[in-house]
């Protein structure tokens, strides 16, 4: 007779410490003490070793600015104003002692001081050490693998190194590892449907678009794990010459991928909707800015010879473009054929004056307006220069290992140092009071954790998922569990790739732009590994009965 608990002990989340025997409540429990120390050691490591990294002049702008077009508009808004609770509050010890006034009433760069960074990295820490443990608890039951997964996740770096930074990939990296797990947890509940999942996803997904754009991407996660497992239903179905998506497993796996579009519909325009209320306060009128951001793209116009520039050039002009984009051309072959260069963030300082001096305040909409039809008459243009780009940056993204990445923010504190008057409320804080550039790039190389994966690069992070995959594949090809893994992994994996070469095509290269890539990687390579290991044991306990019941017989 089948055991009516295997679904809730194979699908859902157990509870840390069961009850039972009171050897066993003390062994769960000090078994799970040992994973929540694996799983802090790196933060408390970094957060006593490693000064405070910043994402140079963006998180300068996150964490400073007041209510405006950067905050709510540039960047999305949930990173910079949830950032300045902590940062307040820390900034409180600074007053309570004496050492510091009152913050005024703008509730910005007047409360950055050690103490409120610290607060502020501590309570990032704090976040990833939760999303982390729900990640463990959710791919393990047995407290020996869940100590093994907490190893793998500790001796990554990449995380904790975004923990230690100041800037909104942080938050973004911590929500969407909480919001994949949730997501497997989804997927492998199937064809249950728990409502508070689906909610808690919903709320998730909201965090992680309210955190950087492009994560409105993940909005697909669920819908392609759906489908995925959805393709061989449908090819057994109609191979077997019935009608698909009616009745049974299909139709099943069909509701789910409406509910998962629904859900992410919902969240979109949630998060569209909690944009445009609060560009009510400070009277700003709502548009994207995503031309500002193709403006670092142009840079590829750099490389070009002049005649294929002028060509590129002249097929963007032949595009149904707006007076105000082909006054945007005009100053760009400017500015492409000075003797400066081209330097994306000079060119839009020039760009706003033009437009503010012609139109007032209200130019720097037009503005947007117009560098967004310059960034969609690139698209339509279709010259192939921009496809290229993109392609040779992915494929740089591909050969780029998690040390560099790592490396990269201690690169974007320094840009900081060397730009001091930009931000003058900066250099009393003790990363760049006590530390020289030097100083500072001595801290990545000289420490070996942060150094620990120099050379593994995400092409080899690839082929040792793609070993596992196959043989998760090869041992449980037949059983339904395993089958909700492999379509976890791949759609996980696709849509990491999927977010970089996006970010490619819209901006140039930056070594954080990979880190969906590897954070959705690596959370379906533990989940492959977790799986993994399971169908191992039940194989090992299979061949040892089998020979024990010949015996018998």
């Amino acid at each position: 007779m089948p055991n009516k608990d295997l679904k809730g002990t194979a699908f859902k989340p157990i509870k840390v410490v069961e009850g039972g025997g009171g050897a066993s409540r003390w062994a769960q429990l000090a078994w799970t003490i040992a994973v929540s120390i694996c799983l802090l050691l790196p933060s408390i490591w970094l957060l006593a070793t490693v000064p405070p990294l910043w994402k140079d002049v963006d998180a300068y702008v996150q964490v400073t600015y007041p209510r405006g077009v950067m905050t709510i508009l540039h960047f999305p808004p949930l990173y910079c104003f949830a950032a300045r609770v902590p940062l307040f509050l820390g900034y409180l010890v600074d007053v309570l002692s004496g050492s510091a006034p009152w913050p005024n009433r703008n509730f910005a760069g007047s409360i950055l001081s050690d103490h409120s960074v610290f607060a502020l990295l501590a309570c990032q820490h704090a976040a990833l050490f939760i999303a982390q443990f729900y990640l463990v608890v959710t791919l393990a039951a047995v407290m020996w693998k869940r100590l093994l997964i907490a190893l793998a996740c500790s001796a990554n770096p990449l995380f904790y190194a975004f923990a230690q930074c100041v800037g909104s990939d942080a938050l973004s990296m911590i929500l969407t590892l909480a919001l994949s797990t949730l997501a497997l947890r989804i997927v492998r509940s199937t064809p249950a449907i728990d409502l508070k999942h689906w909610v808690l996803f919903a709320f998730l997904l909201l965090g992680v678009i309210l955190t950087r754009h492009l994560n409105n991407v993940l909005a697909a996660l669920l819908p392609i794990c759906f489908l995925i497992l959805l393709f061989p239903r449908i090819a057994t179905m109609m191979s077997r010459g019935r009608r698909p998506i009616r009745s049974g497993s299909g139709g099943v796996v069909a509701q789910q991928i409406f509910l998962a579009v629904a859900v992410g519909l919902a969240s979109i325009i949630m998060a569209n909707m909690a944009t445009r209320l609060l560009c009510l306060g400070p009277h700003l009128t709502y548009r994207s800015r995503v031309g500002m951001t193709f403006l670092w793209r142009l840079r590829l116009l750099s490389d070009l010879s002049s005649e294929r520039r002028q060509r590129v050039l002249e097929r963007i002009e032949q595009q149904p473009i707006q007076g105000d984009t082909r006054l945007i051309l005009s100053l760009l072959r400017e500015a492409l054929t000075s003797s400066q260069g081209f330097d994306p963030a000079e060119f839009a300082k020039r760009l706003d004056s033009v437009f503010v001096e012609r139109n007032g305040e209200s130019g720097r909409v037009k503005l947007d307006r117009a560098l967004n039809g310059l960034a969609l008459a690139f698209f339509t243009a279709n010259s192939g220069v921009l496809g290229q780009a993109a392609v040779r940056d992915f494929t740089a993204a591909q050969k780029i290992s998690i040390t560099e990445v790592v490396e990269s923010l201690f690169a974007t504190t320094n840009y900081i140092s060397f730009h001091p008057e930009s931000m003058p409320v900066l250099a009393k804080l003790h990363t760049f009071r006590d530390l020289s550039p030097d100083e500072l790039l001595a801290i990545c190389s000289g420490n070996t954790y942060l150094q620990l994966w120099r050379g593994v690069t995400f092409a080899r992070w690839y082929l040792l998922w793609l070993a596992l995959f196959i043989l998760v594949f090869a041992l449980g090809v037949r059983r339904r569990e395993a089958g909700f893994i492999l379509a976890y992994a791949l759609a996980t994996i696709s849509l990491g790739e999927l977010m970089v070469f996006a970010n490619c095509l819209l901006t140039e290269f930056r070594p954080r732009y990979v880190l969906p890539m590897f954070e959705l990687t690596f959370v379906s390579f533990l989940a492959l590994f977790a799986q993994g290991l399971e169908l191992i044991q039940r194989e090992s306990k299979r061949g040892a009965i089998a020979p024990a019941s010949r015996h018998y017989d």
